[in-house]
Parts: C-alpha cells; sequence; structure tokens
C-alpha cells in the first residue's frame, strides 16, 4: 500500500480498547487514526500540527468516513508541509449547527452540532471501558425529537431536564433504522438561554378557554398566550375573531415553552 500525507488535527483520545486521532490528508479528507497496539510509540508521534507520512497502515472505508488503522508495523515519518483547505478543518472543530428534523435524515458519520430542549437525561450507563449517558433533544416548536448519546468525559456534563441545551461536533448514527448522534472528543455541551424567534406564522384557530390560551397556525404548531394578548389582537371581540381567520401575524415566540411573547397583524400581507 502507497504511503499516505497527513497533518494530525487531534492529540489521540481513548475509545474502548483503542485510542483515536484525526488528521486532513494531502488530498484534503479528513481521516480517522486507530491505534489498538503499540501504543506508546504510535501515539507519542500525533502530535496536532505535525505533518507525518505513513506506510504499512490499514484502511476502512464507510460512509462520510474513513479510519487508517495503525498498528506495530506501521511507519511515521516527519515530511514536509503541505496546503490544506482551511474550510474543511474549520468545518471539523466548528460543525455546521442544523435543526432536529434535518438531522434525522442525514447519513450516517455526518458531523453536525444540534441545539433542543432536554426532554430526558438518562444515568450514566457504565461499562468495561467506556461511560454512556443519554439525552433525548426535542426540536420545542415541531416536537421532533432524537436521540443523543454522550460517550466518556461528556458524561460528567450535568444536564438538567427541560433546559434548553447546545451539543456540538456530534456524529449522525443509525441502528435499527433509527437515527441518533454520538458525541466526539471535540464535542461541546452547554446549557443556553431560552432562544426566541421571531417570523410570520397564518394563524388558524384558537381556543381562548382558559389562560394561558392557545392559538394554532397552519403548520398545526400549538403556541400559548395570554387571554389578554389575544383578546388585543381579536380588538376586544373574540366572539368574532374566528371571521378574520386565516390570520398573518408577526410572532415573536419563546421556543422552549411555546409562548407568545408578542403578536402583531402582518400588514404586509394584508397588502
Amino acid at each position: 500500500m502507497s504511503s499516505i500525507d497527513i497533518k494530525i488535527l487531534t492529540s489521540p483520545t481513548p475509545k474502548g480498547h483503542s485510542m483515536i486521532a484525526h488528521g486532513i490528508t494531502s488530498k484534503n479528507h479528513i481521516v480517522e487514526l486507530l491505534i489498538f497496539d503499540d501504543l506508546d510509540r504510535l501515539q507519542s508521534k500525533l502530535t496536532p500540527g505535525k505533518y507525518l507520512k505513513i506506510t504499512q497502515y490499514n484502511v476502512t472505508e464507510e460512509t462520510n468516513k474513513t479510519k487508517i488503522k495503525l498498528h506495530q508495523k506501521s511507519k511515521i515519518f516527519t515530511t514536509n508541509s503541505f496546503p490544506t483547505d482551511n474550510s474543511i478543518e474549520e468545518s471539523f472543530f466548528n460543525a455546521p449547527q442544523t435543526n432536529i428534523d434535518e438531522a434525522k435524515t442525514m447519513p450516517i458519520n455526518r458531523r453536525i452540532s444540534l441545539e433542543g430542549q432536554a426532554k430526558t437525561v438518562s444515568p450514566t450507563k457504565l461499562g468495561d471501558m467506556w461511560r454512556r449517558k443519554e439525552v433525548q433533544l426535542i426540536d420545542p416548536l415541531t416536537t421532533t425529537s432524537i436521540r443523543c448519546k454522550l460517550w466518556g468525559p461528556h458524561t460528567d456534563k450535568d444536564i438538567t431536564e427541560g433546559s434548553m441545551v447546545r451539543i456540538t461536533n456530534v456524529e449522525v448514527s443509525m441502528y435499527e433504522n433509527v437515527t441518533s448522534v454520538n458525541t466526539t472528543p471535540e464535542s461541546l455541551i452547554q446549557e443556553i438561554d431560552t432562544p426566541v424567534d421571531t417570523k410570520v406564522y397564518e394563524i388558524t384557530g384558537f381556543d381562548a378557554d382558559g389562560d394561558p390560551a392557545q392559538i394554532i397556525t397552519d403548520n398545526d404548531i400549538t403556541m400559548n398566550i395570554t387571554l389578554a394578548k389575544l383578546e388585543a389582537l381579536a380588538e376586544d371581540d373574540l366572539p368574532n375573531f374566528q371571521d378574520r381567520l386565516p390570520l398573518s401575524c408577526i410572532i415573536t415566540l419563546e421556543l422552549a415553552t411555546k409562548t407568545v411573547v408578542s403578536i402583531m397583524p402582518n400588514t404586509d400581507a394584508e397588502m
């Protein structure tokens, strides 16, 4: 097998009985380097920023992932630097954020970042060489959810059920046709402030029996709204408000609770 030139991006970290690191090749492909034996010699050479030429290795190709397996016979040489695509390196360390609905349709091993509400948080499970905790992330607006598996030191992160969470640099996985995501050594987990979102919605119905009341959109999104806000929107004529539906409105929404912060008719839609 011919040699391969790699710029090392990350330090080796434990993964089960092996160590893994990542690099970018002279052809601008991100590769995963796995070390199963001769750990001390091999991992000492995989220093971030180093340019290496590697011979006598094994390659495994998966969807969106190339694995370079190093072993006792592998040879690692220091070599001259070569140009790489900075945007590919940037995307590796800061994977693009996507929504949960899109994540569930992505191919395996795609690297992404997610935000959602922590619906459930499992206890940490322990294995011989691993630790895992699972968080069910839900999109408060669409109610679509996805399971996020936190591995190793990421299980130490305290996550409050009901809080909004951002998890970066996760990889898409699939088992028995169910899509989930796994943390990577480069993942960052943060509880974030409850976000608000302002956009145009079309109101198609309302329920004023209670406070808060509720409204529903043409996409079947249900929102909570104070009775006072609903009455103001109806111009203090709730009994006849249905005659104005559907009604295009500009709504600022607190995503975690789907509560209307502000609402006004979309005058542009009436022109």
